[in-house]
């Protein structure tokens, strides 16, 4: 499903993970993945349909994380491009969720804002931890151990088991920007089994002039990083601005 999704082929990523829930339907970020593969289809009011799920149902486990806030973000960028486009059926649904949705998600301490970086990360294995790790120009570094940077970087909260994880910048500092994942698999009876890392880089989240970068990255018990060296990491991207 990852690499359909990277590939750009969203029927196939839509069909993969609908078998997915069939068989695991309390894992949320799946259903997250079948919505943007409907958004790329074209299928708007089927992922209307599947942002709403994820935002209304009840996920115990998963209440506590920043899922919910994750999604609403990801639907905000959803709707406000319907908003912005040519399609007439949704608009006047889609201006008063935006309200609501971003009445919510500016009341917590994230924003609903357009922002000049965003990195989304999820992954395939339950009981490991897949760490993002954002060096700024200004040589801070944005991880579960800093939340927040002196110039505005913000990552949401570390979880365990398939994610997600966003970090992002409204307004980003003028140099390079360097986007690392550290694996660390806390069932080593499972050390065998390998991780398949989907990243998504928006450079101009939200905006008109918006570009979209996919990778899968595939981690194994060789990758495993428990003291977070920087050099053992594994280097998605940089970007400079």
């Amino acid at each position: 499903g990852f690499s359909a999704m990277k590939w750009d082929m969203p029927q196939h990523t839509y069909f993969i993970f609908k078998k997915l829930i069939d068989f695991r339907p309390y894992q949320p970020p799946s259903y997250q993945l079948i919505a943007q593969a409907l958004d790329q289809m074209g299928k708007y009011e089927l992922a209307i349909l599947y942002y709403e799920v994820i935002l209304q149902a009840k996920w115990n486990d998963w209440d506590h994380k920043d899922f919910r806030l994750i999604s609403a973000l990801d639907y905000l960028r959803f709707l406000r491009k319907i908003t912005a486009s040519k399609v007439n059926f949704f608009k006047e649904y889609a201006k008063g969720r935006i309200g609501t949705l971003e009445t919510w998600v500016n009341n917590t301490k994230y924003n609903g804002d357009q922002k000049d970086l965003l990195v989304y990360i999820t992954w395939n294995t339950d009981n490991t931890y897949v760490d993002l790790f954002i060096k700024e120009p200004s040589k801070e570094v944005c991880s579960y151990h800093r939340k927040k940077t002196k110039e505005g970087g913000i990552m949401t909260q570390d979880v365990e088991g398939l994610g997600p994880v966003v970090y992002y910048a409204d307004k980003a500092q003028r140099g390079k920007y360097t986007i690392r994942v550290n694996y660390y698999n806390e069932e080593w009876e499972r050390a065998s089994t390998k991780t398949r890392v989907y990243v998504v880089i928006y450079r101009n989240w939200g905006k008109e002039n918006e570009k979209v970068i996919r990778k899968v990255v595939t981690l194994d018990s060789k990758d495993a990083n428990d003291d977070e060296k920087e050099e053992k990491m594994q280097q998605i991207a940089r970007m400079r601005f």
